[in-house]
């Protein structure tokens, strides 16, 4: 049996893109890096970070989401396309 996959993202604020406005976001949240470094060697775990790269689609056995308040209405998008391609 293959192992798991967890897929971790890191959603992009619509009003702006990377963390170069204000030297205070200029560092990425550090949960999702602590949650793949405790997962178990047999997940495959996968960042995605909206901020260096486009998110699409793909398959996981677990999605993880973060967010702050700038970025929240993208999480709850990422979640609802997740939701509709798992919905039977």
């Amino acid at each position: 049996m293959a192992g798991k996959k967890l897929l971790l993202i890191n959603p992009r604020a619509k009003r702006r893109l990377g963390f170069v406005i204000d030297k205070d976001s200029r560092y990425p949240p550090l949960g999702l890096a602590i949650i793949a470094a405790l997962t178990p060697d047999d997940w495959e775990v996968v960042l995605k970070d909206e901020n260096f790269e486009d998110f699409e689609y793909e398959d996981a056995d677990i999605v993880g989401i973060t967010s702050f308040t700038s970025t929240i209405t993208r999480a709850y998008e990422i979640a609802l396309e997740y939701k509709k391609m798992m919905s039977p």
